[in-house]
């Protein structure tokens, strides 16, 4: 099987039929870190957001991949690329694709509803991954409706 043509087909699928959803993260430059809270002072912190496509499926009250306890009702199960990238919306201090990897906390809207990612156990993270040809063919994301 021709794992490059798979994974061309698969972006193909998620640019046409891919659910849009928003990102949202903030990245800080400057300041310095103060040793005793953590916190960065002085710096810039600069709020970006662009759009991920992904294949998007929200949990229902009853269903057999309840079976793993971190899955909640009403989590968003989301399938995209291994090296997914967001796509910045025009008119911000960046431009360009910037990788979902490289984001720290990030933030995810879709219909109006916010979301942040969700840890996953080590047994569910064994079973989404999907893999072609010893590759990775895509990536799997919980999310879980932002209180």
């Amino acid at each position: 099987m021709n794992v490059a043509f798979q994974r061309h087909r698969m972006r193909r699928n998620l640019l046409l039929e891919g659910s849009p959803l928003t990102v949202i993260w903030c990245e800080e430059s400057g300041g310095f870190v103060d040793e005793p809270t953590g916190a960065t002072i002085s710096g810039t912190r600069t709020v970006l957001s662009g759009t991920l496509h992904g294949f998007v499926q929200e949990e229902p009250a009853r269903s057999v991949v309840r079976q793993f306890g971190e899955i909640q009702t009403g989590d968003l199960i989301v399938d995209v690329l291994p090296d997914a990238e967001v796509s910045l919306f025009e008119g911000q201090t960046q431009s360009g694709t910037v990788a979902l990897t490289a984001l720290d906390e990030p933030r995810f809207a879709l219909h109006g509803r916010q979301y942040s990612q969700a840890k996953v156990g080590g047994e569910l993270d064994a079973l989404w991954d999907a893999t072609l040809g010893g590759e990775k063919m895509e990536r799997t994301l919980l999310l879980r409706r932002a209180t």
